[in-house]
């Protein structure tokens, strides 16, 4: 009796992994750009793997294992094991989140923008705005921020006043579309590069109230053009 509990005892590990297998895929966002970094959990295993830097994963399953994706930035979200499964491709949203400024390639739009203003202040008699009067950044109203200044309103400060707005757009719509996140999506690099975001730049307009899908739509879009039009 004694030799048989051993037996089973020494077999149990062997018999619990019956039907495991492995779970191969790739984790990607809605945009179908592939996610580096996301935390895969077995939760009924407690096995943890991450995807690599193509968004490609292997963990091993069993049918009815649920598994978990988590990454910073996208909502936690899972998968339960189907029977005779060997692959699964999993989509992550990306999670709303309201930033207190906006940091695109190592800049800080909001800074920036303030140093700018403190830089004339002097000049033309600026005064910073009060803390309730500032706007959401992801929001730019320049005109609520040249009324906050308090310029007056002759002809060479209402020229400066375009000049400003003028200048604020451009640096809005620059730090959004920039030179990182177009190579990811087109591969173009150097004068090509440059070329092609001249060619096809977004107008201030259009990205006041884009979302990051609505500008990679935007990007292939014009990269399929840009495509066709130097075949």
């Amino acid at each position: 009796m004694k030799k048989l509990l051993l037996i089973l005892i020494y077999l149990l590990p062997a018999i619990s992994s019956l039907g495991q297998h492995l779970l191969k895929g790739t984790v990607k966002g809605e945009d179908s750009i592939p996610i580096t970094g996301v935390s895969i959990t077995n939760k009924t295993s407690g096995v943890i793997t991450t995807s690599d830097t193509t968004g490609h994963y292997t963990i091993p399953v069993k049918t009815g294992d649920t598994i978990f994706f988590r990454t910073l930035g996208y909502l936690q979200s899972a998968y339960v094991m189907a029977a005779g499964k060997t692959t699964h491709n999993h989509i992550m949203v990306r999670q709303s989140i309201q930033l207190q400024a906006v940091r695109i390639a190592g800049s800080n739009y909001k800074r920036d923008s303030i140093r700018f203003h403190e830089e004339y202040e002097k000049s033309f008699g600026f005064r910073r705005p009060k803390w309730y009067e500032v706007y959401k950044i992801t929001a730019v109203d320049i005109h609520q921020l040249y009324k906050a200044l308090s310029i007056k309103k002759n002809n060479k400060k209402s020229k400066f006043k375009k000049q400003l707005i003028n200048y604020e757009h451009d640096e809005f719509v620059n730090y959004k579309y920039s030179r990182e996140i177009v190579n990811k999506l087109t591969n173009l690099n150097g004068d090509t590069l440059s070329l092609f975001m001249e060619q096809y730049h977004p107008t201030y307009d259009f990205m006041k109230d884009a979302t990051d899908y609505d500008l990679y739509e935007f990007i292939k879009k014009s990269y399929n053009e840009y495509l066709s039009k130097n075949k």
